[in-house]
């Protein structure tokens, strides 16, 4: 299989194509690979879709292509190299998305630690790193943590100006920290300084032509924060905006329909106020 020639079909269909469309190719090529027993291109294949049904929410199909990574790095002789690494990362943040906490962070740090003894540079890679590492940790509610390990992210794109996404996301998951910090201890400042993080990221995604997800998932945390300060209406079209935004990246999946019932609950509560 020529590899190189599927992914970049596979790269130009993201963000262009209904994601049905983009699933099938996928797992075309997958399939052709196994039965060519083309195992370096089933492990970069497999790395793909990991990504892929972890945003669909396809837990079942994206654990088991997990499973299927971390066999296939010893098969074809990576063990403790950046491609290895690599993975795991993209494994952990799987494992984050879906509940199994303990392995992610345990996959987290040893990526972390085969980072520093290659001397990893890439300032994308690092970045990933200490983005996913820190949703974990969003999850489980260490809001504190989660920030340190943004502000790691910050340290590291914010001296790239080709980063735009990057340097969004990063701002844009401060926030979302910061916003459930608030929901938890209702301290004022630290919806202030959500709102003042969650504009810099979001003047950044109106910049950045990549299509990336997270700006859908960013104004979902706008919506939040609005809903906090009781500004429905507002609330109401920023969670719009994220359906618009989700739509067309994601498709109408389990991210879109949770903007859409955020949506009809601002909606109604505004229309109550009126």
């Amino acid at each position: 299989m020529d590899i190189r020639a599927a992914l970049n079909e596979y790269d130009a269909m993201l963000g262009k194509k209904p994601i049905g469309e983009v699933e099938t190719f996928l797992n075309g090529k997958i399939a052709q690979a196994r039965t060519e027993r083309d195992f370096d291109a089933l492990f970069a294949l497999l790395n793909e879709y990991v990504g892929l049904s972890r945003n669909l929410r396809k837990r079942e199909e994206c654990l088991a292509a997990c499973d299927e990574l971390l066999l296939l790095a010893d098969q074809i002789r990576i063990l403790n190299s950046p491609q290895h690494a690599t993975m795991q990362l993209n494994v952990a943040t799987a494992y984050s998305v879906f509940g199994k906490y303990e392995g992610a962070e345990a996959l987290f740090e040893d990526t972390e630690q085969i980072f520093a003894e290659v001397e990893e540079k890439n300032p994308y890679t690092l970045a990933s790193l200490y983005n996913n590492w820190s949703t974990l940790y969003l999850y489980q509610n260490r809001f504190e943590d989660s920030v340190r390990l943004q502000k790691k992210v910050l340290e590291t794109v914010d001296r790239y100006d080709d980063l735009v996404a990057e340097q969004a996301t990063s701002r844009a998951n401060i926030a979302s920290a910061l916003v459930r910090q608030y929901e938890k201890e209702h301290k004022k400042d630290l919806l202030d300084e959500a709102e003042t993080v969650l504009n810099e990221a979001l003047a950044l995604f109106s910049k950045d032509t990549s299509g990336s997800f997270h700006y859908g998932t960013a104004l979902i945390t706008k919506g939040d924060l609005l809903m906090d300060r009781r500004d429905y209406g507002a609330a109401a079209e920023a969670y719009k905006a994220a359906m618009d935004k989700l739509d067309a990246t994601l498709g109408r999946g389990r991210q879109y329909q949770t903007a859409k019932a955020l949506y009809e609950r601002a909606k109604a509560q505004a229309e109550e106020e009126a």
